[in-house]
């Protein structure tokens, strides 16, 4: 069984919602272009939804990586740790 079970699905919700994020904007991007009045308006409108959408989108992809890079650093550490603890007790 594994140890981080439940933070790796954490990172795994994180990324799913990081998707989700970047298709529902997508959507309201296009449907601004439709539902704005003039053409400065829907410009603007559906640019300022895909750049949030974009950094929306970063921040949750980013967590989810942390949490990953995360527990890569906990397992490395603890496998130098045991690696250690053997070699001592060899000496």
């Amino acid at each position: 069984m594994d140890r981080y079970s439940d933070y790796k699905a954490v990172a795994a919700t994180l990324r799913i919602f990081a998707y989700i994020v970047a298709a529902l904007a997508g959507v309201a991007a296009v449907i601004a272009l439709f539902t704005q009045p003039g053409l400065a308006a829907k410009v603007s409108v559906c640019v300022w939804r895909i750049v949030l959408s974009a950094l929306g989108f970063s921040v949750l992809l980013g967590a989810s990586e942390t949490v990953y890079v995360l527990l890569d650093i906990v397992e490395n550490t603890r496998r130098v740790a045991d690696a250690l603890d053997k070699k001592t007790a060899l000496t």
